[in-house]
C-alpha cells in the first residue's frame, strides 16, 4: 500500500481541491492511500465535501505565503515556519507517508518537512501567479534527488524558464458529467433557471470565487453593459468571497447598483453543482488573469456552451478550434464584444463547437486518464524507494511488496 499525504495550502472549494478529491477517490481503488491536510480556517465546506466523499483529512494553522501587501500575513508565515514544519514531520511520521504529495508554488512547509523526514515529494505546480524572484530562491530546492516536479501545463515551465525535459506534466482532470451527480447531495440543488431569472431570459455566467485575479470586475463591467442594452440579458455570478477580499466584493455590488442593475446581475454564492448549472448558461466567461489548466473551463467545455475566455495559461490549447476569439486579460471592450458574438453564433456554430469541446475533454482531460498518470508517477517514486508495488485496477486483487 502507498500511503500518500496531499497537502493544499487553500481551504476553500476551488479546483485544486475538487482535483485532489476526484484523484484520491480512484486511487483508494488502486490500494492507494491519501491523507488530505490543508489549512484550519474558519470554512469548513472543503471538510464536508472530504467527508462526504470519504476521504481522510488533517488540519492544522498553516498560513499561506501571500502578494507583497499582505505584510502581516507573511510575518506570520516566516515566524511560524519552524514550528509547522515540526508539526508536519510529525504528522508524516506518525502516519508512515511514503509520498508528500504538495499543491502549490509557495506551499513550502510540508516540502521542508519531507525533506527533514527523507520522504520523497511530487511538487506539483498550478499557477503562474508568483513572482519570479520566489521561483529563482526556491529552485535550489528542486534539484533535490527526493523531490519530483510536476506541472499542470508545460506553459508554466515557460512562464518560468525551467526546463521541461524531466519535468511532469499532470494536467488537470474532468469526471464524467455523472460524477459529481453521484458524489454530492444534489437533491434540491439550486437553479439558476428555476430559481432566478425570469423564463425567456438569456444568461452569461462567471464561476469563480470573487478575486480580482480572476477577472470578476472585467465581467461586471461587461455584464453591465450588456443589461444596459437588452433588459432580457442575465449575468449570474457563482463564487464564494473569500476572507480578505470583502472589500473587493462589496465594490463589485456597489457597481452593479450604481448602474441600476441589481435585477439582472446576480451575485448567487457559492454552490456545488458547478456542471448542472453551466449547462443552464447560454454563455460561459472565463475573464481570469492568469491561470494553468482551470477546471472550470474543462467543466464548460464537457456542456458544450460557447465558452468567451482570456487566452491566459493552457487555455489557448484547450479551447483550439473554437469560433470565437480568445480576449486578452483587462480587456472589457473586447471581452464584452466576444460575448456579443457569443450569443450570435447559429445553432449549427454551437453544435461544431459543443462537439470539439466535449471530444477533446473526454481525449486529453478525463479522470481516468489523469488518474493514471497519478498512478504511474508514485509508483515511479515508491521503486526509488527500494519498493516495488503491484496493484490491479477495479475488481482485482490489490498487492504491494
Amino acid at each position: 500500500m502507498i500511503s500518500v499525504l496531499n497537502c493544499l495550502h487553500r481551504s476553500h472549494l476551488g479546483g485544486a481541491q475538487r482535483r485532489v478529491v476526484w484523484v484520491a477517490t480512484e486511487l483508494s481503488k488502486m490500494n492507494i492511500n491519501t491523507i488530505v491536510l490543508f489549512p484550519d480556517d474558519d470554512s469548513d465546506i472543503f471538510a464536508g465535501y472530504l467527508q462526504q466523499n470519504g476521504l481522510p483529512f488533517i488540519r492544522i494553522c498553516l498560513h499561506p505565503l501571500r502578494g507583497v501587501k499582505h505584510i502581516i500575513n507573511n510575518l506570520l508565515f516566516f515566524l511560524e515556519l519552524p514550528v509547522i514544519v515540526i508539526k508536519l514531520i510529525g504528522i508524516i511520521r506518525h502516519n508512515k507517508i511514503n509520498i508528500v504529495h504538495v499543491n502549490g508554488v509557495t506551499n513550502i512547509q510540508p516540502v521542508l518537512a519531507a525533506l527533514f523526514c527523507n520522504t520523497h515529494v511530487l511538487w506539483h505546480w498550478n499557477d503562474m501567479l508568483t513572482p519570479k524572484l520566489f521561483i529563482k530562491t526556491i529552485q535550489p530546492l528542486l534539484h533535490s534527488k527526493l523531490i519530483t516536479l510536476a506541472v499542470a501545463t508545460p506553459a508554466i515551465c515557460k512562464h518560468y524558464h525551467l526546463a521541461l525535459k524531466g519535468t511532469c506534466i499532470l494536467p488537470a482532470p474532468i469526471p464524467s458529467a455523472a460524477y459529481e451527480i453521484n458524489h454530492s447531495n444534489l437533491m434540491n440543488a439550486f437553479s439558476i433557471r428555476r430559481d432566478l431569472v425570469p423564463e425567456g431570459t438569456t444568461v452569461i455566467g462567471f464561476f469563480s470565487n470573487l478575486l480580482e485575479k480572476k477577472g470578476a470586475s472585467e465581467f461586471v463591467k461587461a455584464a453591465i453593459v450588456l443589461c444596459q442594452d437588452s433588459k432580457k440579458t442575465h449575468a449570474v455570478i457563482i463564487g464564494g468571497t473569500l476572507p480578505g477580499h470583502e472589500k473587493f466584493v462589496s465594490s463589485l455590488k456597489q457597481q452593479v447598483k450604481l448602474h441600476h442593475c441589481e435585477g439582472s446581475i446576480h451575485f448567487a454564492g457559492f454552490h456545488e453543482n458547478i456542471p448542472q448549472l453551466i449547462h443552464e448558461l447560454d454563455v460561459f466567461v472565463f475573464p481570469s488573469h492568469s491561470e494553468a489548466c482551470p477546471i472550470v473551463v474543462l467543466q464548460a467545455m464537457q456542456t458544450g456552451v460557447p465558452i468567451v475566455a482570456t487566452s491566459v495559461g493552457d487555455v489557448p490549447r484547450m479551447l483550439r478550434g473554437s469560433p470565437l476569439p480568445l480576449v486578452e486579460p483587462s480587456d472589457i471592450d473586447m471581452l464584452h464584444q466576444t460575448i456579443l458574438a457569443a450569443l450570435k453564433l447559429s445553432r449549427k456554430q454551437k453544435l461544431a463547437m459543443a462537439e470539439l469541446m466535449k471530444q477533446r475533454v473526454c481525449s486529453e482531460y478525463s479522470l481516468d486518464l489523469v488518474v493514471h498518470k497519478h498512478f504511474e508517477l508514485y509508483q515511479s517514486i515508491y521503486q526509488k524507494i527500494g519498493k516495488v508495488y503491484i496493484a490491479h485496477v477495479r475488481g482485482h486483487n490489490n498487492n504491494d511488496s
